[in-house]
């Protein structure tokens, strides 16, 4: 049949997918769909529910399926025009990804990573040594940009962790993650100022840098890391530039917990992320 062959574009989302708690993959799939991309959704874990709160999780790692995916992948086929990960949860889902994004290399492929494994100066339980090396090692062969969160940034850059760095101190680390990973750029989450705002920092290889932050609210929310990651990869995946899709991320990531904060709901379900859909459908011109 004509066009058969023709090569399907699509933004590959490796991340955890959990029935129960709106993060991970659950926030992704849908905002990356109001940015208009097309996905091939890769779930490195199943959980019933995310970890916070809920008790102990039924889990199951899919990094043996990976690379029966990318055979059945090769023969539709797709071309990847960038690639978006998050939790990956084991070493073995590390390498697997590595080789898969290997394979896949594409001159206009961007690829971003969200180094979930750690914060407030510890690593998350299970973690190890390994796994961040692993994942650093993950970040210098394939990452474009990296979105850690402070502890995250000081667990790549192999320095000791800091609270409450300075804005000069949050710069040289966010130096010393470009040179040591040669990313295109990096963006720290969850950065405050002496003012008690919090958003993120920022750097380039084109030495472009800047701090972007609101009002410190009192609630925290599950699922706003992934809310600002997805809001800035659909961002950059239409064009826009990373000082724009940072203001408009941290923006709308804000505004979706001003809407949860006036909910009666049980916070473990997650940020209302479905508030600000309309904020993105409007920004595409929908």
């Amino acid at each position: 049949m004509k066009g058969e062959d023709k090569m399907v574009k699509q933004l590959l989302i490796a991340q955890d997918l959990s029935s129960v708690g709106g993060v991970s993959l659950g926030i992704a799939v849908p905002v990356l769909a109001s940015y208009h991309q097309r996905t091939t959704i890769l779930p490195t874990m199943l959980l019933s529910s995310h970890t916070g709160g809920f008790g102990v999780p039924v889990k199951s790692d899919t990094s043996p399926l990976i690379q029966s995916f990318k055979e059945q992948w090769a023969t539709i086929p797709i071309q990847f025009t960038g690639a978006y990960l998050g939790y990956l949860g084991t070493v073995e889902s590390i390498k697997a990804m590595g080789s898969l994004l290997a394979e896949l290399s594409d001159v206009e492929k961007m690829t971003t990573i969200d180094p979930v494994m750690a914060d407030h100066g510890h690593l998350y339980s299970g973690m190890t040594t390994d796994y961040v090396n692993e994942l650093r090692m993950l970040c210098l062969a394939q990452a474009d940009l990296i979105l850690p969160n402070l502890t995250e940034a000081y667990l790549l850059a192999e320095l000791d962790y800091q609270e409450n760095p300075s804005e000069l101190e949050v710069d040289q680390l966010l130096k010393q993650l470009l040179k040591k990973l040669n990313l295109k750029a990096v963006v720290i989450t969850g950065v405050t100022n002496q003012q008690n705002k919090i958003g993120v920092a920022f750097r380039t290889a084109g030495n472009e840098s800047g701090w972007v932050l609101k009002e410190k609210r009192e609630q925290h929310y599950f699922g706003t890391g992934d809310l600002l990651a997805s809001c800035v990869v659909g961002e950059l995946m239409t064009g826009k530039a990373l000082e724009e899709a940072l203001r408009f991320a941290v923006e709308v990531t804000w505004k979706a917990m001003s809407v949860s904060d006036k909910e009666v709901l049980d916070g473990r379900l997650g940020v209302n992320f479905m508030s600000i859909l309309p904020d993105i459908n409007q920004r595409m011109g929908n």
